[in-house]
């Protein structure tokens, strides 16, 4: 878009609203695909669950800030889905990192 001397700040606000509706669908696979990854495919105890979800609630949650880096990224998303993160805050921090 640029190239063809697109207004800069709409394009800088379609690919920011692309990266963040493609880690929101990231996200949602996390939060209702949680039980299925847990349980059935990562075979992680409870308890250890438990202390990954207090510990990345605590600490973790502004790793979403680094949801822009290529390869780590889209983990980050996952994992906000998958410990429960609330969606308003993980916007916030996502959205500030993609911009």
């Amino acid at each position: 878009m640029l190239l063809e001397n697109s207004e800069p700040f709409i394009s800088v606000f379609i690919a920011s609203t692309g990266n963040y509706l493609g880690a929101l669908t990231t996200y949602y696979i996390g939060f209702y695909g949680s039980s299925i990854l847990i349980n059935k495919v990562l075979r992680i105890s409870d308890n250890s669950i438990e202390k990954a979800k207090n510990g990345y609630k605590k600490y973790g949650l502004w790793s979403l800030l680094f949801s822009w880096v290529p390869v780590i990224g889209d983990p980050l998303c996952l994992v906000g889905g998958l410990f429960g993160i609330d969606v308003g805050s993980f916007s916030v921090l996502v959205l500030t990192g993609k911009l």
